[in-house]
């Protein structure tokens, strides 16, 4: 498809995944982008992010953009939570106890088999659980998150032997790419069942509950804006993103995605680091 030929006036939404997608390589979205977006929020669109990170990052690029409003969302930690994220910041921008819209979480046991099975792979752990961001401890892969994430932080946590009471939004096994593989490929039936398993970086394996993606989340985004999901734009560049780009309206897949996200998308737009997004969105609000 050409950009002359996408499918103007149809669209109430657009979906935005933030690494590599809205964000350029240095972390900072352009100004066109930015221009763009503001014009989809001044036509009425519902805004979202869809996000593996906390719903403080989602918060965060929506203020740069100046399109925080009770019509911005974000599908976080990869697709088990949604979150209202102009209700999320006037509750104090909480680290964790804010409340979602829609949530799939997993329990104690469950994330104590992924542990269990991670173990022998010299790989640490970190998760997002209800309580708060904890880690096994400060590696330099976790740190990277505490980082990005900018929430406080349980180092030294057991995942061996976790409170029965707790639940997690998802786990995230880091190490060396050579030893996430092995660990990938020797999952047992009983993480496959109960898991969304995605590698989103060289050095991340996550696991998101109960087979919840971003994919599975504009569903729930699209019942919370009551809209329909053929009414929704989305953009993405890596596997998390793929059953988002296939479930949107018209999924966009960035200059810079991966050939498996390409091959599924309705567009190849241009890079994130040549504000593809904009491009789009200038072409559909034309």
């Amino acid at each position: 498809m050409q950009y002359d030929e996408l499918p103007k006036g149809k669209f109430k939404a657009a979906v935005f995944d933030l690494d590599g997608t809205l964000l350029r390589s240095d972390k900072s979205i352009g100004p066109k982008t930015v221009k763009a977006v503001r014009k989809a929020v001044a036509s009425g669109w519902y805004i979202a992010i869809a996000t593996g990170r906390h719903p403080k990052s989602a918060q965060r690029y929506l203020e740069q953009m100046g399109v925080l409003t009770r019509r911005t969302l974000a599908v976080c930690f990869n697709g088990s939570a949604l979150i209202n994220v102009f209700d999320y910041k006037n509750s104090g921008s909480k680290d964790a106890g804010f409340a979602t819209l829609h949530e799939d979480c997993a329990d104690a046991l469950e994330i104590m088999r992924v542990a269990t099975e991670a173990k022998p792979f010299h790989l640490n752990l970190h998760a997002y659980a209800k309580s708060g961001l904890c880690t096994e401890n400060t590696n330099i892969f976790s740190m990277r998150e505490i980082f990005h994430s900018g929430v406080t932080f349980a180092d030294g946590y057991d995942f061996l032997h976790i409170d029965a009471r707790e639940r997690f939004y998802k786990v995230i096994a880091v190490g060396e790419s050579a030893d996430l593989d092995a660990f990938r490929a020797s999952l047992s039936a009983y993480v496959k069942e109960h898991f969304e398993v995605m590698r989103t970086d060289e050095n991340f394996l996550e696991f998101i509950p109960h087979h919840c993606s971003k994919g599975s989340a504009l569903y729930w985004l699209c019942e919370s804006a009551g809209i329909q999901p053929s009414s929704v734009v989305a953009f993405g560049d890596a596997e998390n993103d793929l059953l988002m780009i296939k479930n949107a309206g018209f999924g966009i897949a960035m200059g810079n995605a991966t050939s498996q996200l390409k091959s599924q998308a309705d567009l190849v737009t241009l890079s994130n680091d040549d504000e593809g997004i904009a491009l789009v969105l200038e072409q559909l609000l034309d």
